[in-house]
């Protein structure tokens, strides 16, 4: 999968990497985004992967054959094989209907991969009201 960086980047007011979460913004974020994917579901972790410090494999991976991307928005859905499993859709988009898509795409893909839980990760900008954020801002 080749992300359109040009695409996404004016949707991303965090730079958060799924499976890595955030980083600094001088990091080569593309090509973070594309080694996260080019590993999905091997179980191996990225040299500089935090997670790497509390278990042998890799727990959360990305759905590559379900990530979105287009022009206005990019929904990347990964599964952590912890417990009962959590499917989160990670939301990169300012379209009106990107909340929602992301909660269709989170409920589709829990149950087809025996996950008992559905989460969205939103990012909001610096001038969006905090009445729409529920959970922990990055």
């Amino acid at each position: 999968m080749r992300f359109h960086w040009g695409w996404m980047e004016p949707v991303m007011p965090v730079p958060y990497v799924p499976t890595l979460g955030p980083v600094h913004p001088d990091d080569p974020i593309p090509d973070l985004f594309e080694a996260v994917v080019e590993i999905a579901g091997t179980g191996r972790f990225l040299p500089y992967d935090k997670d790497r410090r509390w278990s042998e494999t890799k727990i959360e991976h990305v759905l590559v054959d379900a990530i979105e991307h287009d022009r206005s928005q990019t929904l990347i859905p990964t599964l952590t094989d912890r417990g009962a499993g959590t499917v989160k859709v990670h939301v990169y988009g300012a379209e009106p209907g990107s909340l929602s898509a992301g909660a269709d795409l989170a409920r589709k893909l829990a149950p087809a991969h025996g996950a008992a839980k559905a989460r969205v990760v939103w990012f909001l900008g610096p001038d969006e009201p905090e009445a729409y954020t529920r959970g922990t801002r990055v």
